[in-house]
C-alpha cells in the first residue's frame, strides 16, 4: 500500500518467495499490484509480467491524456498526475 500511495502512476509487479495468499488476493483485488509471481519464477514469465504492466500503464496514460484534452476543450481545468 505504501508504494501505491507514494507512486500511484507506477505499475507494480510482486515477486516473492514467501507469499501470504490472503495478502496477495487483497493486493490484486484492490489494484495495488498488476501481476503477482512466486519464486522460483521463470525469467520469461517475469519479462512478460513487466511488459504487460508497462502496456497497461501506456494505455491508461493514453486514455488520461485523451480525457484531459476533451475536458480542456469543454473548458474544465484538470491536470494529470505525474
Amino acid at each position: 500500500r505504501e508504494v501505491a500511495s507514494l507512486y500511484p502512476a507506477v505499475a507494480r509487479v510482486m515477486l516473492t518467495g514467501q507469499a501470504d495468499k490472503a495478502l496477495v488476493v487483497e493486493a490484486l483485488n484492490n489494484g495495488l499490484v498488476h501481476r503477482f509471481l512466486e519464486k522460483p519464477c521463470d525469467p520469461l514469465d517475469l519479462k512478460l509480467a513487466v511488459h504487460s504492466a508497462h502496456q497497461a500503464q501506456v494505455e491508461a496514460r493514453t486514455l488520461a491524456v485523451g480525457s484531459t484534452r476533451w475536458m480542456s476543450e469543454l473548458g474544465v481545468d484538470c491536470a494529470l498526475p505525474r
